[in-house]
């Protein structure tokens, strides 16, 4: 026997009912099987009570059909038991009866019958009934079920829930358990909704209403003044044309949440201080609250940090980090007078890895200031011990005062300026903003951008000053310089460009430029048939610090087709200490052929043990040097001691800076080689270079 069941088959979409027809008569169950088989029932038969109990114990049914009277156990008796039974509780009983009294009615609907019909029976009419019937059920049973889940949706959800008239009176409201007793309190039928939310600036409940029932869906965020530290969301939207519906959420944990986050985005995790973030707000804050009041922000810088972390590692620096900044909170707190930080908000922010904030009122004479700085200075002029290692910080300081500023923002940027005038500065730590420097900033980055575009056009020209022999003055190489004609802005020094150029980046392509357009002018003498003229390149730490500056040249040397002995390279001196590892890359140089030469020599303070371990092949006597020798009798220890040097050595000498007669004849006399300068030949052009010195 197919299975049956009270709930329609997906799959089908007119299932047959299964219906048990239960009567003592075997005619009328005939009658009834062949009649309700042909509309869609699927008819099982019971010719007692007790049998039909034996069958329902079995099998679901959609709907029973069952005689009233019946030998042994009658129809009221089997269907109140019919109806007990597990499968049968969703089973629609329809009495048949042969009477229509209404004590047997009242009996019927007693024992759980869902409806009678009296005989003589229509099978047609009796077909449509008994599906209606078992149709009203299901649907009742499907609205009870989704009435059930809504309703577990309601409690599964902790929003207070309100329902208000259009005149704001509540009408009905669920509270979850966890309400807050004021609000379970107020909330009672007919209450108003401004009882329940009090007017505050923050939510009008009647304007919040009015919105709602004009077709808005307002949301609001109440704080309740009777419950501390609370916050609840509050949303309206219309039901219909005459009531609002009013979901209340408890969102103070969210709100602490989210206070607690604001909190940790303007706090620096390392030191615990305030962040940059949290600089600007106060600093645009207080200039909003009190434009009157003048400030100033100091910019306070310990550059070793970078460095230390680079050598020691990010733990030592770190510790060092919050060294600094609790001997900086500590002063801050003692140094600034007590009526000064009533004045304004005094605060120090850590807003770098190697930089600090210090936020200040200002006062005539910067008096506050200037004890201040005083202060930090005298601290952080000694070590500080972190383990085994004693660190000396230097504190650099630049200070914006707030009349030259419109917002924090601007403030934090002259701050920033005034400091990299005070690394530029020999005679202070400390330098003040001015106008003027946004000029010069103006101006860097304006040279920076052309300069950038001057590289990637190859603009840069080069020219060359001549080498030659101190004794008969015949040129021997030459030293390639670079030259920027800028159509905007005329020429400019490479004084002014070449420290541009290594601040931002650009000296490496720069670099690159200036390499390969000396070797293109090498092979454009080759060509010429003139003899081999080397030209010695500068090469800055920048460059080595890539460690393939000599993968580099051999590619351009092996593309313009060069002996290796047409190109010298020039490494400052201060370069070779700083930059020790480059030792292998030198020798690699050396082995190709290509000569190297220590460019200022003597003021770098290298050392004669590294000098001997230097694959090195020239030594070039800075021009400061030079520039002091008066007369040919008059002993320049310096000089002397590095041409000594250089011999000992058997490295070629190279005065620079040659400009007078008796310079000359200093040099010659103690045997330095070649001699560069103004004396024997100003920076000039390729072809000069051939026509006064090759022909």
């Amino acid at each position: 026997m197919p299975h049956l069941s009270n709930t329609p088959s997906d799959s089908d979409p007119n299932p047959q009912l299964s219906l048990l027809v239960v009567d003592d008569d075997p005619l009328i169950r005939l009658h009834l099987k062949l009649a309700l088989g042909k509309n869609g029932f699927s008819v099982t038969e019971a010719a007692s009570g007790e049998h039909a109990l034996r069958l329902a114990q079995a099998l679901p049914f959609d709907v029973v059909l069952m005689d009233v009277r019946m030998p042994g156990l009658d129809g009221f008796s089997a269907c109140q038991q019919l109806k007990a039974l597990p499968l049968q509780t969703d089973t629609q009983v329809v009495m048949l009866t042969g009477t229509e009294d209404l004590a047997s009615i009242d009996r019927a609907t007693q024992v759980g019958a869902t409806d009678y019909v009296i005989k003589p029976l229509n099978a047609t009419v009796l077909s449509r009934r008994l599906k209606h019937i078992v149709q009203a059920r299901r649907d009742c049973s499907a609205l009870e079920s989704e009435r059930a889940h809504q309703q577990a949706l309601l409690n599964a959800i902790p929003d207070m829930f309100f329902h208000f008239n259009a005149k704001g009176q509540l009408l009905a409201a669920r509270l979850p358990q966890q309400t807050p007793g004021l609000m379970q309190e107020r909330a009672v039928a007919g209450a108003s909704i401004s009882h329940i939310f009090p007017i505050s600036s923050r939510f009008d409940a009647h304007k919040a209403m009015r919105q709602a029932l004009a077709g808005e869906c307002i949301t609001h965020e109440v704080h309740c003044p009777q419950i501390p530290d609370s916050a609840f969301e509050v949303r309206l939207v219309a039901s219909g044309t005459d009531s609002v519906i009013c979901t209340v959420r408890d969102a103070t944990e969210q709100m602490r949440q989210k206070h607690q986050i604001e909190k940790m985005s303007l706090l620096d995790t390392l030191t615990g201080l305030p962040n940059r973030a949290c600089l600007l707000q106060v600093t645009q804050r207080q200039l909003q609250r009190a434009p009157e009041q003048p400030l100033c922000l100091v910019h306070l810088s310990f550059s070793n940090i970078a460095n230390i972390r680079n050598s020691l590692g990010s733990a030592t620096a770190d510790r060092l980090t919050r060294v600094i900044a609790h001997k900086l909170l500590k002063l801050v707190r003692s140094s600034i007078p007590k009526h000064a930080k009533t004045l304004t908000r005094v605060l120090l922010a850590h807003t770098s890895d190697s930089d600090f904030h210090l936020l200040l009122p200002d006062s005539a004479g910067h008096v506050i200031l200037e004890q201040a700085l005083e202060a930090l200075n005298k601290v952080f002029s000694r070590p500080i011990k972190i383990d085994q290692y004693e660190f000396v910080v230097p504190l650099l300081s630049g200070v914006a005062l707030s009349v030259h500023a419109h917002d924090a923002e601007q403030l934090l940027t002259m701050s920033g300026v005034a400091l990299q005038q005070a690394g530029l500065s020999a005679s202070s730590s400390r330098v003040f903003y001015t106008p003027e420097f946004e000029q010069q900033r103006q101006r860097r980055l304006q040279l920076e951008t052309q300069l950038r575009k001057a590289i990637e056009q190859g603009s840069i020209e080069l020219v060359y000053q001549p080498k030659v022999c101190a004794l008969t003055r015949q040129i021997k190489s030459v030293e390639a310089l670079a030259r920027w004609y800028d159509s905007e802005l005329g020429f400019i020094s490479p004084v002014e460009f070449i420290p541009l150029a290594e601040e931002s980046g650009l000296i490496l392509p720069l670099g690159d430029l200036i390499m390969e357009k000396a070797c293109r002018q090498s092979q454009q003498w080759q060509r010429q048939r003139q003899s081999q003229l080397p030209i010695a390149i500068n090469v800055s730490a920048h460059q080595f610090n890539q460690r393939n500056v000599d993968e580099r040249l051999f590619r351009l040397l092996d593309r313009f087709g060069l002996d290796p002995r047409a190109v010298e390279l020039e490494i400052t001196e201060s370069a070779l200490i700083e930059q020790q590892q480059m030792h292998s890359m030198l020798l690699r140089l050396r082995e190709r052929g290509v000569r190297i030469a220590i460019d200022d020599f003597g003021t770098g303070y290298s050392s004669l043990s590294m000098l001997q371990d230097l694959p090195v092949d020239i030594l070039k006597i800075d021009r400061a040097f030079v520039s002091v020798i008066s007369d040919a009798q008059t002993p320049c220890s310096i000089v002397d001691a590095v041409i000594a040097l250089g011999h000992s050595l058997n490295l070629t000498l190279v005065a620079e800076g040659v400009e007078t007669e008796t310079q000359l004849t200093y040099l010659q006399d103690r045997g330095c080689q070649l001699i560069q300068g103004y004396l024997t030949g100003r920076p000039m052009i390729a072809h000069q270079i051939i026509e006064q010195y090759c022909h």
